[in-house]
């Protein structure tokens, strides 16, 4: 019973968290041809994969800000509270509580914040994982930028996909720990594609991950 009670709280707390991240207004906010981080001004061809079809993006200055501008038009005739600059802060604490759920094998966020077929990957990756007698501890967790590139919006679901740069310090060891287990920590920079979805009507006010690759 009271373990029960303690797994509803922490459901609450993330949906609260995520809630008040991902796409609330608060009166503040920027002007909208100001909103979007674009520094590259050449074409960006982001290649996604999803159910093994590979989907090209085509990204380009000169018509990012009109595109956007229109599909933001549309979210905003069912959610009138949508923002660009509050979205890519929500997208910034999804990423860093989805990989510290995949470190501590937290199944109950991972399956709040993914879609099945993304939360089958990372169970598959915990799982081997798991048969190496292995600890995943993450030292660092810093995300540098989050970049929306497109919004899809097709009937009544509307998909983003979003660039999130972010420096990490990981540390891999075995469960029997000892000096020669340990591996050193390593710490690198990662660029990845993440492409969040949400029905516009459904008064669930979070957005799963449907979608995970990396960014070349």
């Amino acid at each position: 019973m009271i373990e029960n009670i303690i797994l509803f709280i922490v459901v609450v707390i993330i949906f609260g968290a995520l809630f008040n991240n991902l796409g609330r207004r608060t009166g503040n906010e920027k002007k909208r041809n100001n909103i979007y981080d674009i520094s590259n001004k050449k074409i960006e061809d982001t290649v996604l994969h999803k159910d093994n079809t590979i989907i090209k993006t085509t990204i380009s200055d000169q018509n990012i800000n009109s595109l956007l501008e229109d599909q933001i038009e549309k979210i905003t005739r069912y959610d009138n509270h949508f923002n660009v600059d509050e979205f890519c802060d929500g997208t910034k604490k999804a990423y860093e509580m989805v990989l510290v759920a995949y470190a501590e094998e937290n199944f109950t966020v991972l399956n709040n914040l993914l879609s099945e077929d993304v939360k089958i990957a990372f169970t598959d990756a915990i799982e081997k994982r798991k048969s190496k007698n292995e600890l995943l501890e993450y030292t660092l967790i810093r995300v540098l930028s989050s970049q929306v590139l497109s919004i899809d919006i097709k009937e009544n679901n509307v998909q983003i996909t979003v660039k999130i740069m972010s420096e990490i310090g990981s540390l891999l060891k075995h469960e029997a720990v000892n000096e020669s287990d340990v591996d050193k920590i390593q710490e690198y920079k990662k660029t990845e594609v993440w492409i969040f979805e949400k029905k516009m009507k459904s008064r669930n006010p979070n957005w799963k991950v449907i979608g995970i690759n990396s960014s070349h």
